[in-house]
């Protein structure tokens, strides 16, 4: 299974503010460059969290080429790693040629803003893909 990495940290931690006790707004994902891809491939990041049971409380968004696109099979592990719980995600099927994804993360109604833009260039499939 072959993992496109959304920058080192899905920075979509969710916290309670110390004063007031009212959730803060999730930081914003953090992506890196241009990553080939044959559309159907999980999406990888570390998202903080306090604990794995805030982690599956998580909800996140997948934008594509700015318009709101499933994220299917979304997993996350229960073992912290140093920047957060590993998570996945199944990308949707993509068309052939360049296209730009953004995250939101949600926790208890508080939506973090949409992520820095990751560029993907998706390659036509061929019969060796398909395999």
């Amino acid at each position: 299974m072959r993992l496109l990495r959304l920058g080192s940290v899905l920075c979509a931690a969710v916290s309670i503010a110390a004063c007031g006790g009212s959730p803060a707004a999730p930081s914003a994902p953090t992506p890196t460059g241009p990553s080939p891809a044959t559309g159907g491939q999980r999406l990888a990041w570390d998202q903080p969290a306090s604990s794995a049971q805030e982690v599956a409380a998580f909800q996140f968004a997948l934008f594509v080429d700015s318009r709101a696109s499933a994220l299917s099979e979304v997993q996350c592990g229960s073992t912290r790693v140093t920047a957060g719980f590993p998570c996945s995600g199944r990308l949707p099927s993509l068309a052939a040629g360049q296209h730009v994804l953004e995250m939101t993360a949600a926790l208890g109604g508080v939506v973090s803003p949409r992520s820095a833009a990751l560029t993907i260039t998706v390659a036509s499939t061929t019969t060796a893909d398909a395999e």
